[in-house]
């Protein structure tokens, strides 16, 4: 496994910004993208932290729970 260099855990750290100060909406946006740029790494042999995979982990039960939120009952 490849360590994470500066400048990705810079772009790993405005990400995670970015996150944290989403609205639900926006968050909707962001899943995808945090998603595919953590796969992206993955695939080139760098480590994700499991903070990161956690992070991924929820955002990702949190986009498919909302889709259920506006089905009628």
């Amino acid at each position: 496994m490849r360590l994470l260099s500066n400048e990705i855990i810079g772009q790993i750290e405005r990400l995670e910004r970015d996150i944290s100060a989403a609205n639900p909406q926006e968050l909707l946006v962001l899943q995808p993208e945090f998603h595919s740029f953590l796969r992206d790494l993955s695939g080139k042999g760098y480590e994700i932290p499991a903070r990161l995979r956690n992070l991924d982990k929820d955002l990702e039960d949190d986009a498919v729970e909302s889709q259920f939120d506006n089905l009628p009952i």
